[in-house]
């Protein structure tokens, strides 16, 4: 059976390092939730799928939820030199100026999953990727790309 290189005491002591770090430079950022309505259909004459509603269904406004978390802030950079860098390739993504580059834990992952807008010093953002995983050795936080919503 293969040994591991770094001892569980030096794991630990690196991950609380990291810890650290993320607690030293995470800012607050506000999350906000639509609730979504979910319904079962009996006959197709009830659920218009070509305007994806109900036939005769009553306007409701939808129920906003303001939720918190934490998470390191990076603002992309879209100028020539740092195209250059092949971040674009990594992510497959061509990201618009005024981007936004999130490092978020698990429980604030779990928030901003379903969330429809961010709040990030004042400015509103939407996600635009998928989770990426990061950690020396298990997932203990979440990359998430974000892009100005105007």
């Amino acid at each position: 059976m293969p040994k591991n290189l770094i001892d569980s005491d030096m794991r630990a002591e690196i991950q609380e390092a990291l810890d650290d770090v993320h607690e030293t430079f995470a800012k607050e950022i506000k999350i906000f939730q639509r609730k979504t309505e979910t319904f079962v259909a009996t006959s197709t004459s009830t659920y218009n799928a070509l305007y994806n509603r109900l036939k005769n269904e009553q306007k409701t406004l939808g129920k906003v939820t303001e939720l918190s978390a934490k998470a390191r802030i990076e603002y992309v950079r879209t100028t020539e030199d740092s195209k250059l860098s092949g971040t674009s390739a990594q992510t497959n993504l061509t990201l618009p100026d005024g981007s936004v580059r999130l490092k978020i834990d698990q429980e604030g992952y779990s928030k901003i999953k379903r969330s429809s807008k961010v709040e990030i010093d004042g400015k509103l953002y939407e996600l635009v990727s998928d989770s990426g995983f990061t950690g020396p050795f298990e997932t203990k936080y979440h990359v998430l790309y974000l892009k100005r919503k105007d």
